[in-house]
């Protein structure tokens, strides 16, 4: 087998993990081949790259401590068996995080994110319209209508989802002049597709990491207008803060609906 076959079976189970972080919903059995398949899988490719893998992950010691304290704690936990499942998730999802950090730039992870996303997103709504009890299964009650929920194991999960996609996809519609008209046709879509999840958490999330886009280019001006441009930053930050604690009770309760432990 070539190397370059190698390297797009490699980048094929690479995708597949991806997509199966982001949650897709399943029947139980397939789930349970899944995970077993995720178990199995992110070991041998942590092999392909070992070295690197190791490098990486001695980078950052607060991370390897935190990830061994979520082990070391079914030792005091009420519920051993669970803490061993949710510590060994977490295990290999930060593995695999190791992986890609590794194995990928920054621009081949934007690039990996930007066809995972993409996908993701144009699945989700062409299965609500294909398959509508599978897509949209939800009732909201009060005469709220019916909540998208996509190929996602929950409206709120599709939420969460369409929220980054659509930060993403202005991110590269902004930056980039090459896949403007592509990138900003998806982040239109992924937002239709957040509001339509009616996942007003994510919708309030979105809003205030909308903020920090104009942040990649402050950084990359020069040094005098950058501090000018960070202090800007910083006040208008500040105000915004203010405002909403302020008026954080109508905002929770009358806009989003919800009471104020975000029950």
């Amino acid at each position: 087998m070539s190397q370059q076959s190698l390297r797009n079976i490699e980048l094929g189970i690479t995708f597949f993990l991806c997509t199966f972080y982001l949650g897709i919903n399943l029947p139980g059995p397939i789930s349970i081949v899944l995970i077993l398949l995720n178990y199995i899988a992110i070991p041998l490719l942590i092999l392909t790259q070992w070295r690197s893998c190791v490098y990486v992950a001695t980078r950052d010691i607060v991370l390897l401590v935190t990830v061994g304290i979520t082990v070391v704690s079914v030792l005091w936990s009420t519920n051993p068996g669970e803490t061993l499942a949710s510590s060994r998730a977490i295990v290999f999802s930060t593995a695999f995080g190791i992986y890609l950090a590794s194995r990928y730039t920054p621009k081949e992870q934007l690039k990996l994110c930007a066809y995972l996303f993409g996908a993701y997103t144009l699945i989700s709504l062409i299965v609500a319209l294909l398959l509508p009890s599978y897509g949209l299964p939800y009732r909201i009650h009060d005469g709220g209508g019916v909540a998208l929920q996509g190929i996602a194991k929950h409206k709120n999960q599709l939420a969460a989802v369409m929220a980054m996609t659509t930060l993403l996809f202005l991110d590269i519609s902004f930056y980039s002049r090459k896949y403007r008209g592509k990138s900003a046709f998806i982040a239109i879509v992924a937002f239709a597709a957040l509001i339509l999840s009616k996942g007003k958490g994510s919708l309030a999330v979105f809003i205030g990491m909308l903020c920090l886009l104009p942040l990649y280019k402050i950084v990359k001006v020069e040094y005098r207008l950058k501090t000018f441009l960070g202090i800007c930053a910083f006040l208008i930050s500040a105000a915004m803060t203010t405002i909403t604690l302020v008026n954080l009770n109508f905002i929770i309760v009358d806009l989003l609906g919800k009471d104020l432990k975000f029950s």
